[in-house]
């Protein structure tokens, strides 16, 4: 009878002990695709204090950002380049890597931003930003500007609105351009391309 209330009690501290340990050793973390903006939330289910993995769950999501990219064929589909955004569980309060600097991907003025700019400027000109707001050392700095710069709440409808906004802000990009390639404003500089009219 004694051994028997002990295995009840073994077992019944077991079956509250697992979940706990099970969920304890959860590593739930986000990434960033550095060719197509899309967002990956994961859980690694993990041996606790150890990195031993044994059983993983992802699932993809779409961002403003990215919507543009495939509408627009700005990347190769289906080719992801993971990058560590932020984390925790499994004794870690808050894991940062290069991701969490990608600011530009969860914002719709971004995202209308380079929409405009693929539509009314061509797709190198698109990739050209895509790769300032997906580079960690240049992301913030690419998505203020065009922040400060105050997209239409509504996007750009016709490509004389966007030309008409971007001469507006045309002082802006330009010592953002300058800032970027480390050089002094010069009042007979040429306007980078994202300030020029088109012919």
């Amino acid at each position: 009878m004694k051994r028997r209330t002990k295995r009840l009690t073994y077992a019944s501290l077991a079956c509250l002990l697992l979940p706990a340990f099970a969920w304890y050793g959860a590593f739930s973390y986000r990434s960033v695709c550095t060719s197509c903006c899309e967002e990956e939330l994961a859980t690694d289910w993990q041996i606790p204090f150890t990195s031993v993995t044994y059983w993983q769950s992802r699932s993809e999501r779409d961002t403003p950002l990215s919507r543009v990219v495939s509408r627009y064929g700005l990347a190769k589909p289906g080719v992801h380049t993971w990058l560590f955004a932020q984390g925790n569980g499994n004794g870690a309060m808050c894991a940062l890597g290069g991701g969490h600097l990608l600011t530009g991907n969860d914002s719709q003025e971004v995202a209308d931003f380079i929409e405009a700019v693929a539509r009314y400027r061509g797709a190198g000109e698109a990739r050209s930003w895509l790769g300032r707001l997906l580079d960690p050392k240049q992301s913030l700095g690419a998505a203020q500007v065009i922040r400060l710069a105050g997209v239409p709440l509504d996007g750009f409808g016709s490509r004389d609105q966007f030309e008409s906004w971007q001469t507006a802000q045309g002082n802006l990009f330009s010592l953002y351009f300058q800032q970027l390639a480390g050089t002094a404003a010069s009042p007979g500089a040429a306007r980078p391309p994202a300030t020029q009219p088109i012919p």
